[in-house]
């Protein structure tokens, strides 16, 4: 009935954040790689500046 409609549309909330968060971090490293095939030094002065904070 309505529990099993209100399970079921809480699980699919679920799964989309959970893909979301995953396409989002897998956007991240792309990017990363990216940009370190790119210019490896400005890569180099990211970490740098993550370090000093």
């Amino acid at each position: 009935g309505r529990e099993d409609r209100g399970a079921k549309r809480s699980n699919l909330v679920q799964n989309a954040i959970v893909w979301a968060t995953g396409s989002r971090r897998l956007m991240t490293v792309a990017d990363k790689l990216a940009r370190m095939n790119r210019k490896p030094a400005g890569a180099a002065n990211e970490t740098q500046d993550v370090r000093g904070d």
